[in-house]
């Protein structure tokens, strides 16, 4: 990923959230009209860096790219400025780290196809600057979150605090992703019933990306 990149997405880190209020009202209106104030652009180095080197017209793909990063920005935006520029100065201090969190983050935003994942994204990357997860597990974090359907995610969520089934569809979903751990049992019938229990690993990524 290019220098130029990389820099833009840390300096946007640091937007506060007044900053990215009219940023966001906007995003309403992207696709529909594709325009973005160029105040608004100024205060967003990563929006202004994909912004101006789309063509005059965005495609929808584009503009729900930039949905997306503004999203998550503006969930971020909430981590005090102390906890950022501290983590900020870790990336600063360390290319090869610098270089993995602001490739796997970016190019997981472009590759989720709901917004409010985004969200998710964000919970869990306020995680990795508080040093409650580590680079690798934010890495495969976001891979499970862009591979599953969001309510699935928050149906499986809901059944760890309430202890409900799932579906086998879902069952046999949530175990390709690691999130259960299938467990075949006979009945007084003698049918066979499969329960799907939560694995550590995904009360580990509810904890860090949904709470």
């Amino acid at each position: 990923m290019s220098k130029e990149i990389t820099n833009s997405f840390i300096l946007s880190l640091r937007n506060k959230k007044e900053n990215l209020l009219d940023l966001n009202m906007e995003m309403g209106e992207i696709i529909l009209d594709g325009m973005i104030k160029d105040e608004t652009l100024q205060k967003v180095p990563i929006i202004k860096y994909f912004y101006t080197g789309y063509n005059v017209t965005l495609s929808i793909r584009e503009g729900f790219l930039l949905k997306k990063i503004s999203r998550f920005l503006f969930s971020i935006s909430e981590i005090p400025q102390k906890e950022k520029e501290e983590f900020i100065s870790k990336l600063e201090i360390d290319p090869k780290y610098q270089s993995k969190v602001v490739e796997k983050t970016l190019i997981m935003l472009d590759k989720i196809d709901e917004l409010g994942k985004a969200d998710v994204y964000a919970k869990l990357f306020k995680s990795l600057v508080a040093e409650k997860i580590d680079i690798d597990t934010y890495a495969r974090f976001l891979h499970v979150v862009q591979q599953a359907y969001l309510e699935d995610l928050f149906a499986l969520y809901q059944s760890h605090k309430s202890n409900a089934g799932h579906t086998q569809e879902q069952g046999s979903m949530f175990a390709g992703l690691g999130l259960v751990n299938v467990r075949p049992e006979v009945s007084s019938e003698g049918d066979l019933i499969y329960h799907y229990d939560p694995t550590k690993y995904s009360a580990n990524l509810f904890q860090y990306g949904f709470d």
